[in-house]
């Protein structure tokens, strides 16, 4: 039978073997892969992406499709896919000197299913399991403006934003 001292010792041991196996998985992380000459993004999401070490400017043509935020760590960046269509990102050192150039294009997420109701009344669903609307660049002003402000609203109380 063993006694609670060697228990102890024999869990702390397991505790710290753990530690060492997955504290070193943890530093030994890859880092994201660079862009591919052509990307393809969904609207609304994001996907990281890694740098040359020298990069000191990453510049998107337009912003209103893609944008690219930085991340704590040096060489990682983020692309998330802003509105449809497509777009090129630079990325240059720090002499102006061109590292990388991607043509970059935002497509339509799976589950999104687009109404139109007549020649100018169109909008836009997220269909799982049930169907919500949702904004979407293209939808009627009616549609959108309506949606856009029930979740104004909806962020304000979450937030406790007076109205």
């Amino acid at each position: 039978m063993l006694r609670q001292p060697h228990l102890r010792r024999i869990m702390s041991g397991v505790f710290a073997t753990g530690l060492l196996i997955f504290g070193a998985a943890e530093c030994t992380a890859e880092p994201p892969p660079p862009l591919s000459a052509q990307t393809s993004v969904l609207l609304d999401d994001s996907v990281p992406f890694s740098v040359p070490a020298d990069t000191k400017v990453v510049s998107v043509a337009n912003p209103a499709v893609a944008d690219v935020a930085k991340t704590d760590a040096p060489t990682v960046y983020m692309l998330t896919g802003r509105s449809f269509g497509s777009t090129s990102v630079l990325v240059l050192d720090g002499i102006g000197n061109q590292l990388a150039r991607v043509t970059i294009t935002v497509g339509r997420p799976r589950g999104l299913v687009t109404v139109q109701h007549g020649p100018a009344q169109r909008t836009t669903y997220a269909c799982g399991p049930t169907c919500s609307p949702t904004a979407a660049v293209g939808d009627s002003g009616e549609s959108f403006g309506a949606l856009a402000s029930q979740l104004q609203q909806r962020g304000q109380q979450l937030t406790g934003a007076p109205q």
